[in-house]
């Protein structure tokens, strides 16, 4: 290994001064200071953007059982349908139970059996407490949801319904400790989907819009009111 210059010539080695290490680190830091603090906003904003993504992603789950029957709007839940509330928290029942299991359980004419407990339950999901469903047969249209008294269960016709609408949740706003979600109504019927020449999907236009009335509970929310938006 070659000596140091300074060393051939019998000086003893210079000593390098940290200063400069110190002060391109403190400017290194500096740096990387002032970057964070311009890019603050943007990490906010788009943290803002996912929070309101997840959001509305679980307000269409809540709602989507209920954009489904279309009722009619009501200001408070005392002024609600109670038949329609049911059948609400009916089909929340039929849609946990398709993800639950492939195949839900079925009588000998292939309905699949709801359990009315089972229906209570989603109707306190959707409404809270305060609401008491009153189990008996529905009327949907052409489809009939039996309930069989003396097995505490409703009989759904297993059959493909179309026509019904799917929720996308366009603006969520807060007042007064009230939160609206205003809700386009997308039909699912039969060719409501096209695409464009490059084949990608073209969605179809809302076919009504509505906002609900939505109050915090727990880690969710309930449904309070329906108005036409």
């Amino acid at each position: 290994m070659a000596a140091h210059p300074f060393m051939r010539c019998g000086l003893p080695k210079p000593r390098r001064s940290k200063a400069p290490r110190i002060a391109g680190l403190f400017l290194l830091l500096s740096a990387a200071a002032a970057l964070l603090y311009v890019l603050s906003p943007v990490f906010s904003g788009m943290s803002g953007l996912f929070d309101q993504s997840e959001q509305r992603a679980q307000i269409e789950a809540l709602l989507a059982p209920a954009v489904m029957v279309d009722p009619a709007p009501f200001s408070d839940l005392s002024q609600a349908d109670p038949v329609q509330l049911t059948e609400i928290a009916l089909r929340a029942a039929l849609l946990s139970s398709y993800e639950s299991v492939s195949s839900p359980l079925t009588d000998d004419s292939g309905r699949i059996i709801v359990s009315f407990e089972l229906v209570r339950q989603k109707g306190a999901a959707l409404f809270g407490d305060s609401v008491t469903l009153t189990p008996a047969t529905i009327q949907s249209g052409s489809t009939t949801f039996e309930y069989v008294e003396t097995e505490n269960c409703y009989h759904v016709p297993h059959v493909a319904q179309t026509g019904y609408f799917i929720p996308k949740v366009t603006r969520i706003t807060s007042k007064n400790g009230v939160m609206t979600a205003q809700v386009a109504c997308i039909s699912t019927a039969a060719g409501g989907y096209q695409r464009d020449s490059e084949g990608n999907t073209i969605p179809p236009s809302p076919q009504k819009t509505v906002s609900y009335t939505l109050a915090a509970q727990g880690g969710s929310y309930r449904i309070t009111g329906l108005a036409a938006a």
